[in-house]
């Protein structure tokens, strides 16, 4: 069974590939019911394909697969994993195809307790693929929609189940989705009782003590969409919480000073409150940690309250820029009163009190640099404070490097398309950020100096990315993410 389901799985996902290509059904999209009218509201799990290949969504999907070289190689391989279930694109699933898929997952602590629901002119059609094979899937019309599951009991736990009220009428649900794009080519939706529970359970099954898991998993609803466009795709989400957590919004200034050319870059800011609220957490879920904490920071001499958090409320940033034999590692820290660099000297001292490194210190081009030297494990870390940021690295060039006027990251020509792509001229709590032009290439590199073979179809169909990121802002209980993959 777990065979045919994955052989259905295939033969949707080939219908909607091989209709990027022109090649499959004539969905409408007009004004038929959409699934989250169809499905109840309780669902943890929801998601929704538009086949609409009339839509401007769909020629532009088309124009992206164009540019990958082995495009139409993977819709051969589809083809064959058709065949291999005994299932033929033509004459099985191209006439099926309607104006949408959908996927309703009705028990997350059950993986086959999903249905899947389509409109077509052809149910006959349907109807025979569903019944294909030794253990063909159980179906059923429901208000001119096709619904089909593994087993029967599954399929009346769903008709039971929208005997009440439909998702499409869920507050959680309307909380997620109000502000995703109508014409998205894949929605995803992801909320509920059910949902929040699993995500407590599962951080209680990863050893967190029942009140903390309460308190960290506290999200309401998720909801994700991706639409296709002449420059990539866009991905757009919002997660919607329980927590009155509000996290300032601030303007990047570290891209200015870190230089041009990273491969990876994270920036942060305000992150004191959360940290604050996660010990304090902590400190519910384990009554003698309040009191480990106090030891360890007596023992070495500074506190989390005056010496770290202090340094987490102002733009931070951690990047990777390429190097040999070994990635460059940057961490970088608005610091205009020098308390980080204060905190790394008095490790450092107690570090080599310890014997565990050794502490020197570099003028190079007019910075004094700091080297903590670990002897054993054969690195070094570098830090110094320019100009009220404090930068640290395994390699020293990266450290001075900041000093340098020219080439900054935020005049990297990359980095500044993909936040234009990602609409992310403006605030932000959070963003991530991946220069995938170079950086594939030296990931594929890295992992051939170590011994690992990377095909060559790998480097040839990733050739076509260019950049990736995703920006996050706040709205009361609400994340939204607006996120980006350049393609050229």
């Amino acid at each position: 069974m777990e065979r045919r389901a994955r052989g259905l799985l295939a033969a949707l996902l080939c219908g909607l590939a091989l209709a990027v290509q022109g090649c499959g059904g004539d969905g409408d999209g007009g004004t038929q019911l959409s699934g989250a009218e169809m499905v109840p509201a309780d669902v943890p799990l929801y998601m929704s394909i538009d086949t609409d290949l009339q839509s401007e969504q769909w020629q532009a999907a088309q124009a992206l697969l164009d540019r990958f070289p082995d495009g139409d190689r993977l819709l051969e391989r589809l083809k064959d994993e058709l065949a291999d279930e005994e299932v033929d694109f033509e004459r099985d699933v191209r006439p099926v195809l309607g104006p949408e898929i959908g996927v309703a997952w009705l028990d997350v602590q059950d993986e086959d307790a999903f249905v899947g629901l389509m409109q077509t002119d052809e149910e006959a059609r349907l109807i025979a693929l569903l019944e294909k094979g030794d253990d063909p899937f159980v179906h059923t019309e429901i208000e001119d929609w096709t619904v089909f599951a593994k087993t029967q009991a599954t399929l009346d736990r769903f008709r039971q189940q929208r005997e009440g009220d439909k998702l499409s009428g869920s507050d959680a649900y309307e909380e997620a989705v109000s502000s995703l794009p109508e014409d998205a080519l894949l929605k995803l939706y992801f909320g509920g009782p059910q949902a929040q529970e699993r995500i407590r359970s599962m951080l209680s099954e990863e050893g967190l003590p029942q009140g903390l898991a309460q308190r960290l998993g506290d999200l309401r609803s998720a909801a994700l969409a991706l639409t296709a466009e002449s420059g990539g795709v866009r991905v757009e989400a919002d997660l919607v919480t329980s927590s009155d957590l509000d996290l300032e919004t601030y303007e990047p200034q570290v891209p200015q000073s870190l230089p041009a050319g990273a491969l990876v870059y994270v920036s942060f800011a305000n992150l004191d409150e959360p940290t604050r609220q996660i010990l304090e957490a902590v400190e519910d879920s384990f009554p003698n940690f309040d009191e480990q904490r106090r030891q360890a920071e007596q023992a070495f001499g500074f506190s989390i309250e005056g010496d770290i958090l202090p340094l987490l409320e102002n733009e931070g940033a951690f990047a990777i820029y390429p190097a040999r034999p070994l990635p460059a590692f940057v961490l970088a820290l608005s610091d205009e009163e020098g308390r980080a660099t204060q905190l790394m000297d008095r490790v450092a001292a107690l570090l080599q009190l310890g014997d565990e490194a050794t502490r020197r210190r570099h003028q190079v081009e007019g910075v004094s640099v700091t080297e903590l030297a670990f002897r054993d494990e054969g690195f070094s870390v570098f830090y110094a404070a320019i100009d009220g940021l404090f930068v640290a690295s395994n390699r020293r060039e990266n450290v001075v490097a900041v000093d340098d006027d020219r080439n900054k990251l935020a005049d990297d020509p990359v980095y500044q398309a993909a936040r234009e792509g990602a609409a992310a001229e403006g605030g932000t709590i959070a963003f991530l950020y991946g220069n995938l032009k170079d950086g594939l290439p030296f990931a594929f590199d890295f992992a051939e100096d170590r011994g690992e073979t990377v095909p060559a179809i790998a480097r040839e169909n990733t050739r076509p990315l260019e950049s990736a990121l995703i920006s996050v802002t706040q709205d009361g209980n609400r994340f939204e993410l607006s996120g980006f993959l350049a393609i050229e």
